[in-house]
């Protein structure tokens, strides 16, 4: 039978073109590109080998049999985190509050945490809803920022970067030494993120975790 492939080319926008581009191109999720405008950035890609049973299949390859028009290309913008979320009876919430990087999926956990603070500050505001937006925003918008800065660096895929860059290239005994020795410093460092989302709290209004980041 056939498989169905989700493929996905991330660069910066140093090595494309000008018009595909985040700045100053078009902010869409649907934008077409054609594929001589990015297929170049493959060139010479190879699959480790036995990763797939056809030994002639690469990044190339790939591209190549894809149809035009099912091939989109979108850029992740880093937006600084909102200082201000209220003005009167409006406040804004989830994304519209605190515009994150993809690193952790941290998206609707965030807007969650956001809905269970604003259903608390709604509730205990007496009726002024003025001063309950207030209290909302003053519970959330510090720990929400500080998930849009850490994302920022990558979050919890930074461990990624950090095992790529110390063993990458290594052979897989090597790799799974430097897991092993770094075990804790791992676990330390998830617990870290997951704390500064509010996921190890029950609180909507978590503060940032706290402890020593991991350097690999």
């Amino acid at each position: 039978g056939k498989t169905l492939l989700n493929w996905g080319l991330n660069c910066s926008d140093a090595v494309l073109a000008e018009s595909l581009r985040g700045e100053p191109g078009v902010e869409s999720w649907t934008r077409r590109v054609s594929k001589d405008e990015f297929e170049h950035i493959v060139d010479g890609w190879v699959f480790p080998e036995g990763c797939f049973q056809d030994p002639s299949l690469d990044f190339s390859r790939i591209i190549k049999e894809t149809p035009a028009e099912s091939i989109s290309c979108y850029a992740l913008f880093d937006r600084d985190p909102q200082p201000t979320w209220t003005v009167g009876r409006v406040t804004l919430l989830g994304d519209a509050a605190h515009p994150l990087l993809p690193f952790g999926s941290q998206g609707a956990g965030q807007a969650l945490l956001d809905v269970a603070a604003l259903s608390a500050a709604m509730s205990q505001c007496g009726g002024d809803l003025p001063a309950g937006l207030r209290a909302y925003e003053q519970s959330r918008a510090t720990p929400a920022a500080q998930v849009v800065l850490t994302n920022r660096n990558m979050g919890p895929t930074r461990l990624l970067k950090m095992f790529e860059d110390a063993v990458g290239e290594k052979d897989v005994a090597e790799q799974a030494r430097w897991v092993a020795e770094n075990q804790q410093n791992i676990v330390d460092f998830s617990k870290n993120y997951q704390n500064l989302c509010g996921l190890l709290s029950r609180s909507p209004t978590a503060a940032a975790g706290k402890g020593t980041p991991f350097d690999g």
